[in-house]
């Protein structure tokens, strides 16, 4: 099994879950017991403790770019032209005012992103999805 370079944020793991990434699927230069990995566990917990509680309220939207709103208007037109039509609009948040709970992160991941955001179209490319396929079956019309 390929091991990969990661995060694991302890601090707001549930017990439960902390105990089974550090025992059973986290691969470290010092392998725990259950004391140890209890203990590490309880270290986190405390210094997150510390931080208090969080307000979290929404995040609020910023302005569209030309290539943005572009790309946002062609997939809502794709979307109600194939029949679907949930999509209402397309907002751009900034991610800092987000509230992430993502408790790992793969490096090799993160570091495929952290490239591709720096250019516009990219970003726009890899964040907005493309247009949805038809749900329409294929069909043929013939004349008797």
């Amino acid at each position: 099994m390929k091991t990969v370079s990661g995060k694991i944020l302890l601090g707001w793991m549930a017990k439960d879950e902390a105990m089974k990434t550090l025992l059973e699927e986290a691969v470290l230069d010092q392998p725990l017991d259950e004391a140890g990995a209890i203990a590490l566990w309880e270290s986190y917990k405390a210094k997150v403790a510390v931080l208090g509680v969080r307000d979290c309220p929404a995040p609020g939207s910023v302005a569209l770019n030309l290539k943005e709103k572009m790309a946002g208007d062609r997939i809502i037109k794709g979307s109600r032209s194939k029949g679907n039509h949930n999509p209402q609009r397309v907002l751009k948040v900034d991610p800092f005012g987000l509230v992430v709970h993502q408790l790992q992160i793969i490096e090799e991941q993160a570091q495929f992103y952290r490239s591709v955001v720096m250019s516009p179209v990219e970003r726009v490319r890899v964040c907005l999805p493309p247009l949805p396929i038809s749900r329409q079956l294929p069909y043929r019309m013939e004349k008797q």
